[in-house]
């Protein structure tokens, strides 16, 4: 991106604070005013070579979005990266912003296969989701992810320009809304709370399979993880491809972020299983017990018996506890040509049986019941 790309509509939203402020957060020193009090003058010393930028503060001046380009320009030249960089932060700086990359088979070109991407953020909305909660209500485990100030969170975040070169998802999260303005107390937004836990569980995790690959034995509670976040991780992974993600953080300056929070985490493909189990160990320990469900067919894999007649596994999607469920069962030929019907139909089914809940997909034993629902 050059001077002649930006539009006048990505300047004007640059206030003369917001650079200044965007400056001195990384040692840029503020000088004191003097008479030209419509420019601000800033200056950094680097092994013994000194720079100075000047900001325009009168955005009534004729050329003042040619001096916004130009600082944004020496600041390029100065960190070593795009223009284009420097804007997208300039325009983000009261949010955090977290890029997740995503690397692995089926990520070529910067592109991804649209299933794929659906995958992915459906498990980075747990997450994010389960990050909130657990500021609200620390717990294990939530049978459900419904809390309003999580999906007001959520409704709040916006997904960024996607950056070239790899496969990356930039999710703005803002620290201010209608609820907390940038002048409301002492106490960090809830945004950023949230932002810091997920940041920090992302590293517990890793820290967690680490060392039980290496100890094989390691004291869970230690880690104040919750069950939902860790599914969320493992629904992220795409089972078909070895997939690495990387979490990095640009936090906003507007607020002070604490010294023990990471900027980026790695979870790496071959860690997803070791993930999946520390889900099950944090979720609590039910009853297994005959129950009926609601649902609809997936997918059929039945095969002829020796009497000709089709019975296998079939794949169903549940309603159970207000939350689809993947789960797969053995259906006999007395109930695999009515499974058929319904699904060529899409007719909703009924069924009763076992339900052992596992990551992925879960089991369903014991069939005694199944009936198609009616239209």
């Amino acid at each position: 991106m050059n001077g002649n790309e930006m539009t006048s509509g990505d300047l004007s939203s640059i206030s003369p604070g917001v650079l200044v402020k965007y400056l001195t957060a990384r040692g840029w020193i503020l000088l004191e005013p003097s008479k030209a009090t419509d420019i601000a003058i800033l200056r950094k010393t680097v092994d013994g070579q000194t720079d100075e930028i000047i900001v325009p503060r009168d955005q009534e001046f004729a050329d003042y979005f040619q001096g916004i380009t130009e600082v944004i320009r020496r600041i390029s030249l100065y960190e070593k990266r795009s223009m284009e960089g420097v804007l997208r932060d300039l325009l983000t700086s009261h949010s955090d912003v977290l890029r997740i990359r995503i690397t692995g088979k089926n990520v070529e070109a910067g592109s991804i296969p649209l299933l794929d991407e659906r995958a992915i953020m459906d498990g980075f909305k747990k997450v994010l989701m389960a990050s909130a909660c657990y500021i609200i209500d620390p717990k294990s485990f939530y049978p459900k992810l419904q809390r309003s100030e999580a999906e007001q969170l959520l409704q709040n975040c916006r997904l960024g320009t996607s950056e070239a070169g790899s496969y990356i998802i930039n999710v703005q999260i803002p620290l201010y809304d209608a609820e907390y303005s940038q002048n409301e107390g002492t106490d960090k937004p809830f945004p950023r709370k949230v932002a810091e836990y997920l940041m920090k569980s992302l590293n517990r995790v890793v820290t967690y399979v680490e060392e039980q690959n290496i100890a094989h034995t390691v004291n869970i509670d230690a880690f104040e993880l919750n069950a939902n976040l860790c599914l969320g991780l493992v629904e992220m992974d795409l089972c078909e491809s070895k997939t690495h993600l990387d979490f990095q953080m640009s936090w906003s300056n507007d607020v002070p972020v604490a010294a023990d929070i990471p900027a980026k985490v790695t979870i790496y493909d071959n860690y997803i299983p070791s993930i999946a189990k520390l889900a099950h160990s944090l979720k609590p320990v039910k009853e297994v017990t005959q129950n009926t469900f609601i649902g609809k067919i997936k997918s059929l894999n039945g095969v002829e018996n020796e009497n000709g007649q089709m019975e296998g596994d079939v794949t169903f999607s549940l309603l159970v506890d207000e939350e689809s469920l993947t789960a797969k069962g053995f259906l006999t030929s007395q109930f695999y040509r009515d499974a058929c019907d319904a699904h060529k139909d899409g007719k909703y089914i009924k069924i009763s049986a076992i339900l052992r809940e596992k990551t992925r997909t879960s089991d369903l034993d014991q069939i005694s019941l199944f009936e198609v629902l009616p239209k």
